[in-house]
């Protein structure tokens, strides 16, 4: 895999034209890029910072989109799910074109395989500096027996009848 092989824009409508179909496929697992590209599209490029964000999608001409990442600085940079060929052609990307990044987050394999890359190339040492799950809601169910207030709970009257 070579670093080209990343297509890298600071367009949120061509990111969404090149990954989306990609993203919802597994929107659970995708949770952040999704509620992230639709914030930015609703409310503005540089709804976090300054920095223009930067969007990256890898591609192969036998399986269409493998992995992509957003990076909207001050943040870290957010990857999907990628091997370890893949994390070290986006860091050399990354790294040749000397964009600054403070930190990488994403599922586990795929933040530890680029922040090794990542390392390699510049450097930079890393640490973990947290780690987040995130629970998939299978089926919404109502709770038994339903809450209801009773005697002890708060009464808030509003106005007068």
């Amino acid at each position: 895999m070579r670093p080209d092989d990343w297509q890298l824009t600071h367009d949120p409508d061509e990111f969404t034209a090149r990954a989306a179909a990609f993203l919802r496929s597994r929107p659970a697992l995708h949770t952040v890029p999704l509620t992230v590209l639709d914030a930015l599209r609703g409310r503005g490029l540089h709804l976090y910072g300054e920095e223009a964000p930067l969007f990256g999608v890898l591609r192969d001409t036998e399986h269409g989109v493998r992995a992509a990442f957003l990076h909207t600085p001050p943040f870290p940079l957010h990857l999907t799910p990628i091997g370890p060929d893949g994390a070290e052609a986006l860091a050399a990307r990354l790294a040749d074109a000397g964009h600054p990044l403070a930190g990488v987050s994403g599922e586990r394999g795929a933040a530890a395989a680029f922040s090794a890359a990542w390392r390699r190339r510049t450097g930079t040492p890393a640490r973990i500096e947290r780690r987040q799950r995130l629970y998939e809601l299978a089926e919404p169910s109502a709770p038994q027996p339903p809450p209801r207030a009773g005697p002890g709970w708060p009464v808030r009257r509003t106005g007068t009848c």
